[in-house]
């Protein structure tokens, strides 16, 4: 190799160098103990490798990103160099695999997802040039799951009746605040229809007919990361009916026990037991409660008793 080495016990770089080939600019001398072989496969390492700084950064910085967020990876070389390469590599658990090449110094992914976490790497070279001029550091893309909200029902008892008041709940399973809550009736997986003007955590129905039956659900958006919730899961409704009866007396007297019957009055029919009240309320009401209900009424003091109703 003419006219690079001079001088006794060391190696200096002469003459007319391409700087994108040099691995030292500006070029020092690599002091070598004696002449021989070992000066060769040094200066033929350092020729390969380069030491051109690479810097690899991420967009946004900050970590963990969650599903779906846009990400890019930028990498940046210091010397002003131009038409370079840059490969974007994934790494780590003793695999390296290029993940793209283009000239262009950016790595996007429009969406990520949890199988995109893990380590990158970049690198830069030049076309018509065999060594890679720089290789950068590592970054780590954390990507996680957005939060879970979870939809409660609240009830003061197993079945929900016509009339009743239905509150329910949804609970975002994070220690984020500040969000803006979505409630929805339908099917989840296609969205169903929007609540309006529902946006806090807490969603009521005062006073539920059959047409309020099916399932509900609910999520959460906010302004900074993370932006939603996963949705949750699906609360179904079931109202059942109910059906009340009320008698009353057409005069002023007080003390009156009522007594309730299920059949033809003319026969005085069933009694049914346990009511004595103005008020018989049938809860769930079925096929099988079909047929003439009739009352009576009676009181220790005149007039004992009233009219068959």
């Amino acid at each position: 190799m003419p006219g690079i080495f001079s001088g006794s016990g060391s190696a200096a770089f002469h003459g007319s160098v391409d700087p994108l080939c040099a691995p030292i600019p500006p070029y020092r001398p690599v002091r070598l103990p004696s002449r021989g072989p070992a000066e060769f496969v040094i200066l033929i390492f350092l020729f390969l490798t380069g030491t051109t700084k690479v810097t690899l950064t991420l967009r946004p910085e900050r970590t963990p990103v969650y599903i779906g967020d846009k990400v890019t990876m930028e990498c940046r070389v210091e010397d002003s160099i131009t038409d370079l390469t840059y490969r974007f590599h994934k790494v780590g658990n003793g695999h390296n695999y290029e993940v793209k090449q283009t000239t262009e110094r950016t790595y996007t992914i429009e969406s990520v997802s949890q199988s995109d976490s893990g380590e990158y790497q970049c690198d830069v070279y030049r076309a018509g040039y065999p060594q890679v001029l720089g290789l950068s550091n590592r970054v780590t893309l954390t990507v996680h799951e957005h939060p879970k909200a979870t939809l409660t029902l609240r009830r003061h008892r197993d079945v929900v009746y016509t009339g009743d008041t239905v509150t329910m709940d949804c609970r975002i399973d994070d220690s984020f605040t500040v969000w803006r809550y979505q409630w929805y009736r339908g099917n989840v997986a296609n969205r169903g229809s929007p609540t309006k003007d529902v946006t806090g955590p807490t969603y009521t129905i005062q006073s539920v007919t059959q047409s309020d039956r099916g399932p509900y659900w609910c999520e959460a958006q906010r302004d900074d990361p993370p932006h939603r919730s996963r949705p949750s899961n699906a609360v179904s409704l079931t109202v059942k009916d109910t059906v009340a009866m009320d008698c009353s007396t057409e005069c002023n007297f007080t003390g009156w026990r009522y007594h309730w019957y299920r059949g033809n009055g003319a026969y005085w029919g069933s009694p049914i037991k346990d009511v004595t009240g103005h008020t018989y309320t049938i809860q769930s009401v079925t096929q099988s409660d079909s047929g003439a209900y009739w009352y009576d009424t009676c009181r220790d003091d005149p007039p004992h008793r009233s009219q068959r109703n």
